[in-house]
């Protein structure tokens, strides 16, 4: 559940090292509700960036990786409509999650993830 895995990370943040370097978390929280029950546990990550990318790169990539690995694309997973699909499912959790920063902090960035991790660290 939420409020267990806020808690666990309300643990790890109590660690010497995480205190002097910091934390980067990946895809959390992913939604509303994850966001609430950090603010629970009295937790507020400093900044959010969101990487943005393409309907067009996301089944590129897609179609790398499944060449990559010797297998096809799967037919419903991989399908343009899918993709479109999700996309939209996605954009719309991320619109309430930056509502809901924006609103308390305001530490929300959006990047374009079709540049270099090194270029994205320059920029950012």
């Amino acid at each position: 559940p939420d409020s267990l895995a806020a808690q666990a990370l309300r643990a790890a943040l109590l660690d010497p090292q995480c205190q002097t370097r910091g934390l980067l978390l990946v895809n959390y929280p992913a939604n509303l509700e994850q966001a609430q029950a950090l603010a629970n546990e009295h937790i507020m990550p400093n900044h959010f960036i969101e990487l943005a990318v393409g309907i067009d790169k996301i089944q590129h990539r897609a179609a790398v990786r499944k060449a990559a690995h010797g297998t096809e694309l799967d037919p419903f997973h991989d399908s343009p409509e899918h993709i479109r699909e999700a996309t939209a499912h996605l954009q719309a959790t991320l619109q309430q999650l930056r509502q809901h920063v924006e609103a308390l902090h305001g530490g929300w960035t959006v990047m374009q993830a079709d540049m270099t991790k090194w270029l994205l660290w320059e920029r950012f």
